[in-house]
């Protein structure tokens, strides 16, 4: 069985699920975040609390859980973005690899994102190759794909890989469930499988299905129409894979810093953009901001450290900022 995930933390996740429930649960390090909301410190006792309950809910995630079985080595992990940036390459080639290049490049320096894109971008392509040359050799192709716009584009941009290589190997879509209870009774919103924890893939793998031709072709048909629009971006819009403008997601960054004091940190405010659930990450928040700064409306008051993501600095909200978003800064 071949499994394909669009990003590294579902892959890492998925990889400690093979074998997650194995044997007896034994105790292992791990931190709790505890905090109040009324802001006074918080006691040992509701510090030993929270441990022992947290303690609690790892031991029953590994009696719970069904390991998935299987290899490390059949996990492939096709991380390339596709809901940002140009894609009207047939393969994922050069202005690919600059898409990635320039998401990285606005959490880190230039030097180390060229670095950290090239070994990606390696991982990646020969990934893409194996599960194309698995599922021509009549292995099943599992994939994992959410409504989270890169996970959609993902399995999209796999079918259509697929059927035109002519593959012939078998498919299984595992789909996501946006809301799911848990078995201690509470609501849980999940947007992609980089947030499912190693003892709940097994439960969930219960919901592949097997796509009829129809829906191998709808699902190729919509990559390519996709791709023919090549819009600069690409988000999930009541239950539909669309094309959207470059600043689709600018006003919920707009609110925050309108929100925020004129001078702030960057980072944190990112932070606070994630909290919306919009299904993108820090890097296109950070690449946003960026073009916020070349158009004026924010200015860099600090540099981060060298060694620290890009972000890690404080910028500065100016007046023409406050001229376009006049209406944010009064609701």
């Amino acid at each position: 069985m071949v499994e394909v995930v669009f990003g590294a933390s579902a892959r890492g996740s998925l990889r400690v699920a093979q074998h997650y429930g194995e044997g007896p649960w034994h105790r292992s390090a791990f931190g709790v975040v505890v905090g109040s909301t009324d802001g006074r410190p918080v006691s040992k006792r509701e510090l030993r609390e929270a441990k022992r309950r947290a303690e609690e809910r790892s031991r029953r995630e590994w009696e719970e859980a069904v390991p998935m079985g299987g290899n490390a080595g059949d996990i492939y992990c096709l991380d390339l973005a596709l809901s940002m940036g140009d894609i009207s390459e047939e393969t994922p080639g050069p202005l690919r690899q600059q898409a990635l290049e320039a998401l990285i490049r606005a959490s880190w320096n230039a030097e180390e994102a060229q670095k950290q894109t090239q070994k990606e971008w390696e991982e990646t392509r020969a990934a893409l190759d194996d599960v194309v040359t698995r599922s021509a050799a009549g292995e099943t192709v599992r994939v994992w794909y959410s409504q989270q716009s890169d996970e959609f584009c993902g399995a999209c941009f796999l079918l259509e890989r697929l059927q035109s290589a002519g593959s012939a190997g078998p498919i299984s879509l595992v789909e996501l469930p946006q809301w799911e209870e848990r078995p201690d009774g509470v609501m849980v919103h999940r947007l992609g499988w980089g947030e499912v924890s190693p003892g709940e893939w097994g439960r969930l793998v219960t919901a592949a299905r097997t796509p009829s031709p129809a829906q191998r072709r709808f699902f190729a048909n919509c990559w390519r129409e996709l791709r023919r629009k090549n819009a600069p971006l690409r988000a999930v819009v009541n239950g539909q894979l669309m094309g959207v403008p470059v600043n689709f997601y600018d006003g919920f960054i707009g609110q925050e810093i309108a929100a925020a004091e004129r001078e702030f940190h960057q980072g944190k405010l990112i932070g606070r953009v994630l909290g919306y659930q919009l299904g993108i990450g820090d890097a296109w928040v950070a690449l946003r901001m960026e073009e916020m700064l070349r158009r004026g409306l924010l200015e860099a008051v600090t540099q981060a450290p060298p060694d620290r993501p890009v972000y890690h600095r404080i910028l500065r909200r100016t007046e023409a900022f406050d001229r376009l978003y006049a209406g944010e800064r009064h609701q």
